[in-house]
């Protein structure tokens, strides 16, 4: 078990921080608030693609619908 003062891992951030968003947004809200940051494809693409894995549509709907 991690303490508050140990380091996370950048996918544990990332998992961690996208459930908070999702608790205190809403899945849909969450979605736009990650939108609404400046694009920049190349690294959108590589960040979503490490995110998701290679889970389908489906699955990442499914994800995200259990979320609610």
């Amino acid at each position: 078990m991690r303490t508050k003062t140990q380091n996370l891992t950048n996918l544990e951030i990332l998992e961690k921080g996208w459930q908070t968003l999702i608790k205190a947004l809403g899945p849909e809200n969450a979605q736009e608030f990650i939108f609404s940051f400046p694009k920049k494809e190349k690294d959108s693409v590589k960040y979503w693609k490490n995110f998701w894995g290679n889970k389908s549509i489906d699955e990442i709907h499914r994800t995200i619908q259990k979320s609610k």
